[in-house]
């Protein structure tokens, strides 16, 4: 019992890191781009092709070095480079072909296509390798973290955008607080069902309701004071309150709904 304690203590830690070098990740190929080209000759192209080339060499090196705890002696500079070639690449095309259509919502789009494609990349340059105690496990349920975070923003943009096409702009605050509950709802479950492989019981529903509930309704706060009172459009205002919620978020699950 108290090893699987212990593992679970482990990998909420481990997913925690990872959900740090996405979000960060995220944050700065929407930010950086464009401080560069307001104060650079530079096609906006360029700029975030160049950024997104950096950050995400560091994010690689990132979770090589501290997620997965890899010696610095065996890193693979060489595949690392193709592996960021490649998702810089890939980033910027969706990102550019992606913004006329969805703006800043473009940014987190590229990053996860970009994510689908480059995993079967990672899968071919690094040969599978198992690895001693905690680590085995680690793998696996890296890829299946994913599934839980797509769903989420499955349901947060399907549910608002749903919502505010069919009633109007007027409904925004609601349908976003709604969709935003359901989807980490969704999440939580996934994650400790799949994740953590735990069992349903009335105590973690009900912890389950109110964390996702307090998240909902400070992340649709933050929206409406950044709009209001910041002068921020919806969309910066969306994404930087979700940005922010989100690395909050498994901090919570780990305290009140996993207990550890």
């Amino acid at each position: 019992m108290e090893t699987k304690i212990n593992f679970l203590r482990w990998l909420s830690k481990k997913l925690y890191l990872i959900t740090i070098g996405m979000y960060v990740t995220i944050g700065f190929a929407m930010l950086l781009p464009t401080i560069i080209t307001m104060h650079l000759e530079i096609s906006p192209v360029v700029a975030s092709f160049g950024v997104f080339f950096v950050i995400v060499f560091l994010r690689a090196a990132y979770e090589s070095l501290i997620v997965y705890e890899t010696p610095v002696k065996n890193l693979s500079p060489h595949k690392m480079l193709i592996l960021t070639l490649v998702t810089a690449g890939t980033m910027s095309i969706v990102s550019v072909w992606l913004k006329p259509k969805v703006g800043y919502f473009s940014i987190p789009l590229a990053i996860i296509i970009s994510m689908l494609v480059v995993g079967k990349l990672k899968a071919a340059l690094w040969a599978a390798t198992q690895r001693p105690g905690f680590f085995a496990a680690l793998s696996a349920k890296v890829e299946r973290v994913s599934l839980g975070r797509y769903g989420f923003y499955g349901f947060l943009v399907g549910i608002t955008y749903t919502v505010c096409t069919r009633y109007g702009l007027n409904f925004f605050v609601y349908a976003f607080a709604v969709a935003f509950f359901v989807g980490m709802m969704f999440e939580e479950s996934y994650n400790l069902l799949n994740l953590y492989e735990q069992k349903f019981t009335a105590k973690l529903l009900v912890s389950m309701i109110m964390w996702s509930s307090l998240c909902a309704i400070t992340c649709t706060t933050m929206v409406m004071i950044m709009m209001k009172q910041f002068g921020f459009s919806g969309q910066p205002a969306t994404i930087i309150s979700v940005l922010l919620i989100k690395l909050i978020q498994p901090l919570g699950s780990r305290k009140f709904i996993l207990g550890l």
